[in-house]
Parts: structure tokens; C-alpha cells; sequence
């Protein structure tokens, strides 16, 4: 017996409820963007978050020698980051 193909209403149901949940996985806001160098630059690894909210992250460029830096975020009062 061959396989049958769902109705086209099926797919599109489908097809619509994937596109509907894509926008809650793409959603990203900047929350700190870093001064040039010896600061920090071009943040490249994921953010790792502490209990009390801080965020931890490395940066390609930046520090002593350029070979990149280890960055701390810290939640301000009211709105913002404090780097270190």
C-alpha cells in the first residue's frame, strides 16, 4: 500500500505553528557594547550567568598582550551593565 501524503491544511498548520515559535528563538538583545581595546572586543563564547544575575563571557581582542579578555557584567539599578 502506498504511503499517503497528509492533507495540504495539515502542512500548513504545521508549517505555521514552526514559524510562529521561531520569533521566541530569536530574539536577542545587546545589553553592553564594549569600548576598543585594552577593554575588550568582539565578544565570542556564550554568556554564562551566576545566581545573582552577572554575566560572564571572553572577548577575542583586548587586555595587556591583545590575546583577548575574561569580562564580568553586573547588573545595575534601574537599567544597564557594569563591566569588569
Amino acid at each position: 500500500m502506498p504511503l499517503r501524503r497528509p492533507p495540504l491544511i495539515i502542512s500548513l498548520i504545521i508549517f505555521t505553528a514552526l514559524m510562529m515559535t521561531m520569533d521566541a528563538w530569536a530574539t536577542e538583545k545587546v545589553i553592553h557594547n564594549f569600548v576598543p581595546a585594552p577593554l575588550g572586543a568582539n565578544s565570542v563564547s556564550s554568556l554564562v550567568s551566576d545566581p545573582s544575575g552577572n554575566l560572564y563571557g571572553t572577548t577575542q581582542y583586548g587586555g595587556y598582550y591583545s590575546f583577548g579578555t575574561v569580562f564580568k557584567l553586573t547588573p545595575k539599578s534601574g537599567d544597564g551593565w557594569t563591566e569588569q
